[in-house]
């Protein structure tokens, strides 16, 4: 009877929606290699989640403090003479405030609301529902079925055969929900304008949308814990989940993830170990003339490209450079966002394992990128609803430039 009840106590743990009252997001920034050390060390004492990374001094980072040790911590950065400021009070009340109190009560395309976050079954009836509406344009496929038996679909949209292809994924990493609506946003502004506009780059090129590529994982921040990162997989051990932007053939399990299964940036016990980072390999190598992938991250305001797990520059340096600068001088002309273009490895840290890289390298695509949309930590993974629309306009702006250099045949 005791075991029964203490299972049920465990299963009714696991199965609850994690809040995070009282939780705070710090951001530090180290002056001093020691304060770095600092840092790390008392990462291995105290729940800390990195919302961004070390990236040497002078580099902010963005740590969330859970309750039970935020008194603690900040003890402990004061004794070690390591200054902090709050950038989020309370956490809670910050996920909280990220919805509107209203969410859609119609489902259908033409009452769609762009505008809010959606979640994993609302956004695969979107891609159902768009290839209906837009038939003569768009089509939908099944990318794969993730590790829980979720399928996740794409969305290719194109004026006709022949043209070169455009892949943008969104959605990789869960909580970074500002992702699959930029996705959905810029999917309907290339439709709306291929029906209604004159012919543009946007009749060169085929945009292959995937804007929920972790799709267990994206459900789970939406039942039980929104600032989940990971998959939802197993692999014989306590923890659960493989970051799927480790997970790539790119100098697996190198520098920049981790060989621990509790971490969030746990490789995985093999390449293509997730389901849906395999799915996605086979659907992208499947399609026919890929001359571009992006993948779309958030946040920190970033447009970068390969390579990840080492500071060596790519072949093309100079023309995927050009296109990164351009892309965010475009970004600035559209709301005057500020956003940093760079090569991965030396603009916010060295990841080994990542989809620009093996896409790169494995695949023969000649541009591929990964960027970090808004912001630069005010709001962080939980940024309000009213962004949304901004956040989209001032990427689609930038997606089209990316497709304007895959139609003049940069990316060859």
């Amino acid at each position: 009877m005791q075991l029964r009840i203490l299972l049920c106590f465990i299963v009714a743990t696991v199965a609850a929606r994690r809040t995070y009252h009282g939780d705070q997001v710090l951001r530090i920034t180290p002056v001093r290699e020691d304060q770095i050390t600092t840092i790390e060390h008392l990462s291995t004492i105290y729940d800390l989640d990195f919302w961004s990374d070390v990236r040497g001094m002078n580099r902010p980072i963005d740590i969330h403090v859970s309750a039970k040790d935020i008194t603690a911590f900040k003890v402990a950065l004061t004794r070690f003479r390591v200054d902090y400021s709050i950038f989020i009070e309370d956490l809670q009340a910050a996920v909280e405030a990220e919805r509107g109190p209203h969410r859609p009560t119609s489902r259908d395309l033409a009452s769609f609301d762009y505008e809010v976050y959606h979640t994993y079954e609302e956004i695969q009836q979107w891609i159902d529902d768009f290839a209906t509406a837009y038939s003569s344009l768009a089509t939908a496929d099944v990318v794969g079925t993730s590790f829980e038996g979720r399928q996740f679909k794409a969305l290719t949209i194109s004026s006709g055969p022949g043209k070169p292809k455009f892949v943008i994924n969104c959605g990789i990493h869960a909580r970074e929900w500002v992702t699959p609506a930029t996705c959905m946003y810029s999917a309907q502004w290339v439709s709306a304008y291929l029906v209604d506009s004159p012919p543009s780059v946007l009749q060169d090129v085929d945009f292959v949308f995937i804007p929920s590529s972790n799709p267990d994982g994206y459900a789970y921040t939406w039942t039980n814990d929104r600032m989940w990162r990971k998959t939802r997989s197993t692999h014989g051990g306590f923890c659960v989940g493989v970051d799927p932007n480790r997970n790539w053939d790119a100098n697996h399990c190198g520098p920049g993830s981790s060989t621990s299964p509790c971490s969030d940036t746990y490789c995985g016990p093999a390449p293509f170990s997730e389901p849906c980072t395999l799915a996605q390999k086979n659907f992208v190598e499947g399609l026919t003339d890929v001359k571009m992938y992006v993948d779309v991250h958030s946040y920190s305001q970033l447009w970068m490209f390969p390579y990840g797990y080492t500071t060596s520059k790519p072949a093309n340096f100079l023309t995927m450079n050009s296109i990164a600068q351009d892309s965010v001088a475009a970004i600035q002309a559209t709301h005057g966002m500020i956003y940093e273009a760079g090569q991965i490895s030396t603009t916010i840290y060295v990841a080994s394992g990542s989809t620009a890289d093996y896409f790169y390298d494995g695949s023969g695509i000649k541009c591929t990128f990964a960027t970090e949309l808004r912001d630069t930590g005010r709001y962080g993974f939980v940024l309000p609803e009213r962004l949304i629309r901004p956040t989209a306009e001032e990427s689609y702006q930038a997606f089209l430039v990316m497709a304007q250099a895959v139609a003049s045949g940069q990316c060859n």
